[in-house]
């Protein structure tokens, strides 16, 4: 009866888990989180990158994945900080609704490659697949997100044709 049991958790963690896994040099699998994921009390832990005083767990059963990142530019919100304007393909814009909706009051973890960037706080369901991510510090940190986020949509654009 065990054998089900793991075949069906590692059913759910292929079909559900926001990640990415790679061999590392030893064989072994390297698990990597990109997206937007919902945060929790459970799930894996990961420290703000900003400020390593505070962390914040993450649940995969709700997330939006970067390959569901349609365009990612940089822009400036209301007060003109620097901000990063993220569009959403039709499934993520679906997936991210429902995110947000159940979400409100609570942070978002952006984390790509294993790091959290950011952890914004919903305040209101987003129904139109485009998001704004203020809070970067200075526009050669927010170039570096986006240069980061480019490269992993390319590379798992890559990986899902291969």
């Amino acid at each position: 009866m065990r054998p089900k049991i793991i075949i069906l958790n590692v059913i759910f963690c292929l079909l559900y888990c926001n990640s990415y896994a790679q061999e590392n040099n030893n064989g072994s699998k390297v698990v990597r989180f990109n997206g937007i994921y919902q945060t929790s009390t459970l799930g894996k832990e990961f420290i703000l990158k900003s400020d390593s005083t505070k962390t914040y767990k993450v649940d995969t059963s709700g997330f939006v994945g970067i390959h569901k990142f349609k365009k990612v530019k940089n822009s400036f919100d209301i007060s003109g900080r620097p901000s990063l304007t993220i569009e959403l393909d039709g499934n993520g814009k679906d997936q991210f609704f429902i995110l947000t909706e159940n979400n409100i009051g609570k942070p978002l973890a952006l984390i790509i490659n294993n790091v959290l960037y950011m952890a914004p706080i919903v305040h209101g369901a987003i129904p139109n697949g485009i998001l704004e991510i203020s809070g970067l510090n200075s526009v050669e940190e927010l170039e570096k997100l986006k240069r980061l986020i480019d490269v992993i949509k390319i590379r798992t654009a890559k990986r899902e044709l291969d």
